[in-house]
């Protein structure tokens, strides 16, 4: 395996990698993000025929420690987007299609200025999921620091590939959690997932107008792992798999057809 720069790998040796998103671009590209504690957003390539990783671009935007990166990929239209969050509150997207749509250049670039923006949290950010929905719109959701839950919808104007906020389309929720949440995920348009350091699942619905959200929690149980760090979820069938980790592993199931009234099942 081959690294373009190897001065700057000998150069960020104490820098912590705290998040990693790949994707497959095309047939013989993967595309890398990483969160770093040094600021930094770093994206590289690797070309899986020459078995080259390539370091292609850098963002110091946050000022802050990078917790959270995630890829999401608009096949349709061709378009990638990286979703990043940091120790700074904030939840920036990166539309990167232009960057990779041009030939390989042997300088980094520097990413300046995210497409989009938002104060999601008033400390850090712990969980992070982006998907994109059926009507060509991102909904982000994150948990935080400051025991909140924040839902986010943009919209990608598919003329000219910019990015804009819907106006008022977010939602807070004070009192998700008493502790940090430390796990976010959506399961669906409609429903998301929660877990934090108070050893609680909680299961939200999420309600949209073209100018509000509405976040009402549905359910609530409590989990035998302590200091869950983090959260990971399967639909099988019928089924909802959720899966945690902390100081221990414990696996929940719920049905998804009356997911709102559903008794867990735990493993």
């Amino acid at each position: 395996m081959v690294l373009r720069d190897r001065n700057f790998i000998r150069k960020i040796k104490d820098t912590r990698f705290l998040d990693i998103s790949t994707a497959l671009l095309f047939e013989n590209n993967i595309l890398i993000a990483i969160a770093c504690s040094d600021t930094t957003m770093k994206i590289w390539i690797h070309d899986l025929l020459t078995n080259d990783v390539l370091f292609i671009a850098e963002s110091r935007y946050h000022n802050r420690c990078v917790t959270k990166v995630q890829i999401i990929q608009n096949l349709d239209e061709q378009q990638v987007f990286v979703l990043s969050a940091g120790t700074d509150g904030k939840i920036c997207l990166w539309d990167l299609s232009k960057l990779l749509s041009q030939p390989r250049s042997s300088s980094i670039i520097n990413l300046e200025e995210p497409n989009f923006c938002v104060v999601a949290h008033h400390s850090g950010i712990n969980s992070l999921h982006g998907v994109l929905t059926d009507n060509g719109k991102i909904l982000i959701a994150s948990g935080g620091d400051d025991n909140c839950v924040s839902v986010n919808v943009i919209e990608v104007q598919k003329k000219d590939c910019r990015i804009r906020e819907l106006k008022n389309i977010a939602t807070y929720s004070k009192a998700a959690h008493s502790s940090n949440v430390t796990g976010m995920k959506i399961i669906e348009s409609n429903k998301l997932v929660s877990v934090s350091i108070d050893q609680r699942i909680c299961l939200w619905k999420l309600s949209s107008t073209e100018e509000r959200l509405t976040l009402n929690l549905e359910k609530t149980t409590y989990v035998n792992v302590a200091d869950c760090v983090d959260m990971s979820i399967l639909r099988d069938g019928s089924k909802l798999l959720i899966g945690l980790a902390g100081l221990g592993l414990q696996l929940f199931t719920f049905p998804l057809i009356h997911i709102n009234t559903a008794e867990p099942h735990s493993k």
